[in-house]
């Protein structure tokens, strides 16, 4: 039986216009194939019909008229196109890369205010995603907004507080990439230097502050995962620092 891939286009012409695109595979499909589908919009072009060249005077004598056409000359041109490309992969492949999308665009759509104009289309965008993963045998509903992408799963509010390491200190130092880019900071501890992951900016510029002001930190972690930081407490700088 032949599978059905479903997508939505937004019409060029209608911008409030979605129309589906379906596309229909063949029943032999094999793990590993990729079907690819271009799509490309028509549209009509107009130009200004050129001025005729002069010809030369002749003597040669011509029998009636040619009609005079319009003044525009009309042609067909691409306007866009795009491509989709369908990899055949099993549920287990698929499921993952879905997972980790669904919560980071929660996250992202709890950001954006209600009235905005972009506000109905990244719901109906999380509608789609939604969809995904329960047709490939996951649960929506127990994926919870995360900007880490890490699945963001609910779990029981017990499970919450167990598990969980607390290390206080002062920062010791930043980390960045090749790139430059912000990375993780280390953390002067009692009993040692220990490495914190992350890239996110607000933990950046909290940890900036705490390493350049010199003030003590209690960094949170999971047992799961020793260097992925959960929450971070600033203390309060002693009295002779806050005059």
């Amino acid at each position: 039986m032949a599978a059905a891939a479903v997508t939505t286009v937004r019409s060029a012409r209608r911008l409030s216009a979605w129309q589906p695109l379906t596309v229909d595979l063949p029943g032999t499909m094999k793990l590993g194939e990729v079907f690819s589908v271009i799509t490309r919009q028509i549209t009509n072009a107009f130009a200004g019909r050129p001025t005729p060249v002069p010809s030369k005077p002749s003597i040669e004598l011509q029998v009636g008229h040619e009609p005079v056409g319009p003044d525009l000359v009309r042609w067909r041109r691409v306007l866009g196109t795009f491509q989709l490309s369908i990899p055949v992969e099993t549920k287990a492949a698929l499921l993952a890369p879905e997972e980790r999308l669904l919560p980071v665009l929660r996250w992202i759509a709890k950001g954006i205010p209600h009235q905005n104009r972009w506000h109905p289309v990244m719901r109906r965008y999380l509608e789609q995603i939604a969809g995904r993963v329960s047709a490939l045998g996951g649960d929506p509903s127990a994926i919870a907004p995360s900007s880490r992408g890490d699945g963001g799963r609910l779990r029981p509010r017990h499970e919450r507080r167990e598990g969980r390491l607390h290390y206080s200190g002062k920062v010791a130092g930043l980390m960045f990439d090749r790139f430059g880019d912000f990375e993780g900071f280390l953390l002067d501890t009692e009993d040692g230097e220990r490495i914190l992951l992350s890239r996110e900016r607000e933990i950046e510029n909290l940890v900036e502050r705490a390493w350049r002001e010199r003030l003590r930190i209690t960094v949170t972690i999971s047992r799961d995962d020793a260097h992925q930081p959960d929450g971070i407490v600033v203390h309060r700088p002693p009295a002779s620092f806050e005059d």
